[in-house]
């Protein structure tokens, strides 16, 4: 991130702290105000086994426009202008700009603030493609004191524009209309999962190419993107994301990486880790794993460890502070590693995760 030619991309990780819920404590939150106790029995049971994308379609279906639209602005528009310390540092790393999936308005108001002026912002929808064009034309420049954002699911003011449930995805990322469907009926019942959907209306022969898969396509195979507070779970763009790597196989490995908190990976055993890792590096994204607690300040640290060199403004430029920031950083690698019993796995790993910091920082 020296070079600064990275490009950010900020997931609902990030606004935690600042209150803002996670894609399962959204779900569980618009559920609460469901009147039937039967329905919100079942969208329950699907969030219980993280089936997100159809819970949220089961809400969407049974709350009119109007209720959705209110309930959504309540729970992202309630501290518009409030950012913390952890969205300072963010916007501080040098990069082109920004994309986020989130909904708040928290990184654009720490970026108009950083920046000491009105922040370029880009929603990205069928009517904004001049724009969309525009952003991707900023990141051919390196400017600290001119970067955008864009916001590729929508924002808190628009919420009926937003993309949120599964038939939101399918129609911004495969241009397909499910809910004119009679087959629609089972699904939002739970008569049928969506694996079973996908496959009785042929989703493959019926898909289109969108803008929003053509963004999302586009800043991936040509930008270095770095992951912050997002845990590659959206089923949509890692699909993107495994069509890209196979558009430009074998040349496409180790192109982005993901800062995943400690946290995720908890309980998992070191073949598990390993195997993760090597999946998501096949694809293309390699994992950086930074050590956390229940605090989640976790990733402030890890982001205030790399060298002074990776931000814009230069908080520590003496020998004693990047000294200490060395320190730090190694003190963490290992802190890490520890809880890694099996010794191949550790080489492997030490070898890698130090090699990763390296390669993050010469961005």
């Amino acid at each position: 991130m020296e070079t600064g030619y990275a490009l950010i991309f900020v997931g609902s990780g990030s606004s935690c702290l600042h209150k803002y819920p996670t894609w399962k404590e959204l779900l569980i939150d618009f559920n609460n105000i469901i009147e039937n106790e039967e329905d919100r029995n079942l969208i329950n049971f699907c969030i219980t086994n993280e089936q997100f994308l159809l819970a949220a379609e089961m809400i969407k279906y049974r709350l009119n426009t109007e209720t959705f639209a209110n309930k959504f602005q309540k729970i992202f528009d309630y501290k518009t202008e409030e950012f913390g310390e952890l969205h300072r540092t963010i916007v501080d790393l040098k990069c082109k700009g920004f994309v986020t999936t989130n909904y708040d308005p928290v990184i654009f108001a720490a970026l108009t603030n950083y920046q000491g002026r009105k922040t370029l912002l880009t929603v990205v929808s069928e009517i904004t493609k001049r724009e969309i064009h525009n952003f991707i034309k900023s990141l051919t420049l390196i400017n600290s004191d001119n970067r955008q954002i864009l916001y590729l699911h929508g924002i808190h003011y628009c919420p009926n524009n937003s993309v949120l449930c599964y038939s939101d995805y399918l129609k911004m990322y495969n241009g397909v209309e499910i809910r004119i469907l009679k087959e629609y009926e089972m699904l939002v019942n739970g008569k049928m999962s969506i694996s079973q959907f996908e496959a009785y209306i042929d989703l493959e022969k019926t898909k289109q190419k969108t803008t929003h898969y053509n963004t999302y396509y586009l800043l991936c195979a040509t930008q270095r993107i770095v992951y912050i507070g997002y845990g590659l779970r959206d089923p949509f763009l890692n699909k993107i994301t495994d069509e890209i790597k196979n558009d430009f196989a074998p040349i496409y490995d180790d192109f982005h990486f993901a800062l995943v908190s400690q946290n995720d990976i908890k309980g998992w055993s070191n073949e598990m880790y390993y195997n993760y890792k090597q999946a998501w590096s096949r694809k293309g994204i390699e994992l950086v794993v930074f050590q956390d607690d229940e605090s989640f300040s976790g990733l402030q640290r890890f982001l205030e460890s790399l060298s002074p060199m990776c931000r814009i403004s230069k908080p520590h430029d003496s020998v004693n502070g990047v000294e200490q920031i060395e320190i730090e950083k190694k003190e963490s690698v290992t802190s890490f590693n520890t809880e890694i019993n099996n010794d191949e796995i550790l080489t492997l790993l030490n070898q890698r995760t130090v090699k990763t910091i390296k390669e993050i920082k010469e961005l």
